[in-house]
């Protein structure tokens, strides 16, 4: 599971736990609650995008492939990236995508800081959300060597 400030995004398929914590006065109240994640209704391929160490101020572009595995034609409403990536794609013009149908995620990572940066792939269709892993290295560029 992964924060989004304030939201929480499922990452696959499983089975797991919200722990909220309220603590005021010396008092707390604890609540946990059980969360059930189901299988997703499209692939993605690959399921994780890793762009590598790419120099400041440089883009690096990848795509991805969204295949509808669901039994029926589905709407995607919304794809969108957090944080520090970027991305195009044809899926929600193509809405609904027929079963067995494709369309093109285009993903793009311009580091603006030398850091380690993570983020995720959001596809929303009409009964949900489900995220994809990005990751990236801002580096430093190589000085350029003389003749």
């Amino acid at each position: 599971v992964a924060g989004d400030y304030g939201h929480v995004l499922a990452v696959g398929a499983g089975q797991g736990s919200i722990i909220a914590t309220y603590s005021t006065s010396g008092k707390s109240v604890r609540a946990v609650i059980p969360v059930t994640v189901p299988a997703p209704r499209f692939k993605v391929t690959p399921p994780s995008l890793d762009f590598g160490s790419v120099p400041l101020r440089a883009a690096v572009t990848r795509e991805l492939t969204l295949t509808n595995t669901f039994d029926e034609p589905l709407p995607i409403s919304e794809v969108s990236t957090f944080p520090g990536f970027l991305q195009t794609n044809t899926c929600v013009s193509s809405a609904p995508l027929p079963i067995g149908g494709s369309c093109t995620l285009t993903v793009t990572f311009a580091p603006e800081r030398v850091d380690v940066h993570e983020g995720f792939l959001r596809v929303s269709d009409a009964l949900g959300e489900t995220g994809y892993w990005l990751t990236g290295a801002g580096v430093l560029a190589s000085p350029k060597k003389a003749p």
